[in-house]
């Protein structure tokens, strides 16, 4: 990845146009299909929703919502003062799959997710978000407690529940 980048300076360098590298973080957010580890957490709310038990592997990481994504790589496309420069993407926060059932117990009486005791890190340090937020005016704006209350509602709609 960080060659990746390296390359792209150079080219940007080189042949004089813009570039900016986002790092992503583990998206995770509501979509329908598969998608990589991301779909975890919509699939524990549909679970709970649907009243189901589930089984998932417990995973560290820090999770970035796709609408967070979205605006971030909007701001730096759209950006008319930087035009080199990677900045991360993601939430700032590690969490873990426990957290999200600790959020769902907010929400639902009954929450039947077992999560396994061996967590699968990606990462056990946050991105450091400041410099989108200097430089781009970026600052995510979906927290965990957020982006589940917001998938509650999305599942409940499209699962006829309301």
């Amino acid at each position: 990845k960080v060659n990746c980048e390296y390359l792209g300076f150079n080219y940007a360098k080189t042949y004089g146009f813009g570039f900016m590298p986002l790092r992503i973080a583990h998206v995770y957010g509501y979509w329908p299909g598969e998608m990589g580890r991301g779909i975890v957490v919509s699939q524990m709310v549909r679970a709970c929703i649907m009243q189901d038990g589930l089984e998932v592997d417990e995973q560290l990481a820090e999770w970035a919502h796709y609408i967070d994504l979205a605006e971030e790589h909007f701001v730096a496309a759209y950006s008319q003062k930087i035009k080199l420069g990677a900045f991360n993407a993601g939430s700032g926060k590690i969490h873990s799959l426990n957290d999200v059932v600790t959020v769902l117990k907010r929400y639902f009486k009954t929450v039947k997710i077992k999560v396994s005791s061996e967590a699968k890190t990606s990462r056990s340090t946050p991105s450091d978000m400041s410099k989108a937020k200097e430089m781009l005016g970026f600052a995510p704006k979906y927290d965990l407690n957020r982006a589940v209350r917001e998938l509650i509602e999305i599942w409940k709609r499209n699962l006829g529940k309301i």
